[in-house]
């Protein structure tokens, strides 16, 4: 098929209020709210928003497209930094604007890009160069200005057949996918030609994640050891006192008190900054409850400021039967840290967010231990990013990622995080395990499916079994550089169809 999808003219509004109203919906698409099929129609509307318009009418309409995307999927940030964070409403809403314009440029330059370079209505620029544009972008957006991987179109479909692209290739390629379908949806709705074979190839695409699903986990990982049992402490500190003084101390109490009462358990995981005091302070503390763990056979792993060459680090340290530390890579901007300074010293007068001058981790750093087994760390949203974890597999046997999610109060973005350490847990075949403050704090198998939850905002301690994991994914073999390559082949097979008409036909 290669003739044009008959559209409204440049100066037609509605094609703006189609990109900014699909926009709006996708959020909808992830959690808590899982209506995946909005996934499978919105990036087609955007596609028919850009169709026979110019390259910076569509940047425009990708701009209002990322507009409604990430004015609605990350307001979570204006809560954070005002209700938490302590910033005046003027400066917590200039702050979250700044991070929606920065993010709505990725899908305007998207838009910008498939129609200036991808002008001619044939099937390729919708079925090949669209999908592949938007995998890309979604790539670029996960490291450009240290990254920001939220909202990746394929974490909605965690439940879906196309979830089975995950350990094949990660996230990205279950967008790609799902951009695909979206798109084919939208080329079969309006054409109304050659639908019958449109369809059958979609039915393809899907009964092929269907397979995938089912069959990934048997050839690529395995049980590497006896299962032990762990037990997920959830806290539920509020974020109003927990940094203060007279807190501190009750919160180790409480803590301490949990612990003391699941000694049976091989691994015990407090949150994030579970221990406010940083760790050079309470060092006769630590070495007690060190004494107590060992004497039980128990590995704790805990969250907790260390001071290492006069610079603070958001670390994990085990305890007990395990040892080591991990210092976190991945700091958030203007939460962990302020970024350009030199520039921005003054926010530091508005912003009452306790330690917040971190210093990141190395880049490799060695793997913490419970007992014999690797652990692979991650603090807070580091678990988003597909390819860190990349770093400290397959030796890792076990995910374990610590959180304080109370910043983000009763928001979308607790049920995001959660969702995005589910794809993980797929794309790497290990069991996550997520300990947070108030939630939501969970072990998830390596299938991406929810093994036990607890429920957010109450004291929890949360205890289950689970199994060391060995072997590798294709995704875990490969990591990005493949997939990479095959986007820019696909792009270039697109971009020469292209050249092969002179005309729109």
């Amino acid at each position: 098929m290669a003739r044009m999808l008959a559209y409204t003219k440049e100066s037609d509004y509605k094609g703006d209020l189609i990109a900014l109203t699909a926009g709006i919906l996708l959020p909808f698409a992830f959690a808590p709210f899982e209506l995946f099929f909005i996934a499978l129609l919105s990036p087609g509307l955007l596609l028919f928003s850009c169709i026979n318009v110019s390259p910076l009418r569509a940047f425009c309409r990708g701009g209002l497209f990322g507009l409604g995307l990430f004015g609605v999927g990350v307001s979570w940030v204006y809560v954070s930094l005002h209700i938490y964070g302590e910033a005046n409403e003027p400066l917590a809403a200039g702050i979250t604007a700044l991070l929606i314009f920065i993010m709505l440029l990725f899908p305007a330059c998207m838009s910008y890009v498939l129609v200036k370079f991808f002008s001619k209505n044939i099937l390729s620029k919708f079925l090949v160069a669209f999908p592949s544009l938007w995998a890309l972008f979604e790539w670029i957006r996960t490291w450009f200005l240290t990254g920001f991987p939220w909202l990746l179109l394929g974490n909605s479909q965690i439940d879906t057949p196309l979830a089975g692209f995950a350990p094949i290739a990660s996230v990205y390629a279950v967008s790609w996918v799902t951009a695909f379908i979206s798109a084919l949806l939208m080329v079969i709705i309006i054409e109304r030609k050659n639908y019958r074979l449109l369809l059958s190839f979609l039915s393809v695409i899907v009964i092929g994640g269907t397979i995938t699903s089912k069959l990934w986990d048997r050839p690529w990982t395995h049980i590497a050891g006896e299962p032990i049992t762990v037990s997920l402490i959830q806290g539920n500190i509020p974020q109003s006192i927990k940094w203060r003084q007279d807190q501190a101390e009750k919160s180790l109490l409480l803590y301490q008190t949990l612990t003391s009462q699941n000694l049976k358990s091989q691994l015990i995981v407090w949150p994030e900054a579970a221990i406010t005091f940083p760790q050079n302070r309470i060092q006769g503390f630590l070495n007690s409850l060190d004494q107590q763990l060992k004497a039980n056979g128990v590995t704790l792993i805990t969250g907790i400021p260390a001071v290492e060459d006069n610079q603070y680090h958001n670390a994990m340290i085990a305890l007990g039967k395990g040892e080591g530390s991990y210092y976190k890579r991945h700091l958030v901007p203007f939460g962990e840290y302020i970024p350009f300074r030199s520039w921005l010293n003054w926010l530091d007068g508005y912003l009452q967010i306790p330690m917040s001058d971190f210093k990141a981790g190395k880049k490799y750093q060695a793997l913490i231990t419970a007992g014999n087994i690797p652990i692979v760390s991650s603090i807070c949203y580091e678990i988003a990013y597909p390819t860190s974890v990349l770093k400290d597999l397959p030796e890792g046997q076990l995910l374990v990622t610590v959180s304080d999610d109370s910043w983000f109060g009763k928001s979308l973005a607790p049920a995001q995080h959660f969702q995005m350490a589910r794809m993980r847990a797929l794309e790497t075949g290990r069991y996550v395990l997520m300990a947070t403050n108030d939630g939501i704090t969970g072990i998830i198998n390596p299938l991406g499916k929810i093994q036990s939850q607890a429920e957010p905002f109450k004291t929890v301690v949360l205890t289950g079994q689970v199994y060391p994991y060995g072997g590798r994914t294709p995704w875990m073999y490969t990591s990005i550089y493949p997939l990479l390559l095959l986007l820019l082949i696909l792009l270039g097979v697109a971009w020469r169809e292209q050249r092969k008409f002179k005309v729109d036909l």
